[in-house]
């Protein structure tokens, strides 16, 4: 695989559920601030957080998506043209549920498979 590409992925505990909570919570707009950071690296640009200057003119692959959970819901959205994906991430005292994520690629999609309760989802990159 040529250095140009290379593929990452951005893992998050949590990430912010609406503009309300960014706006007001400390912890969201740091995820905010990392989204932003994705997007300038994919786009080869610098970018100023907090008064530190990041510069990703030289770097090479891209950030592809970012997962996240704590939410306890499924849910899709993107964030400066990066997909943030939230799986479930259960237990409600009876079954555990999670996504096994396997990431195509070459057909540019992302198959959840459910373990536990829900079913299973194809996202596209």
């Amino acid at each position: 695989m040529a250095a140009d590409d290379k593929h990452i992925a951005i893992t998050l505990h949590q990430a912010w559920s609406s503009v309300t909570q960014l706006q007001s919570d400390t912890l969201f707009m740091q995820t905010d601030n990392l989204m932003k950071m994705a997007e300038a690296y994919n786009n080869r640009q610098s970018i100023i957080l907090n008064g530190i200057t990041y510069d990703f003119s030289n770097k090479t692959g891209r950030v592809e998506f970012c997962l996240t959970g704590h939410t306890h819901v499924d849910k899709e959205s993107v964030h400066y043209n990066i997909p943030v994906i939230s799986t479930i991430n259960a237990y409600n005292g009876k079954v555990i549920t999670f996504d096994l994520m396997l990431v195509d690629y070459e057909n540019r999609v992302i198959n959840c498979i459910r373990v536990g309760n829900g079913n299973d989802r194809v996202i596209s990159l």
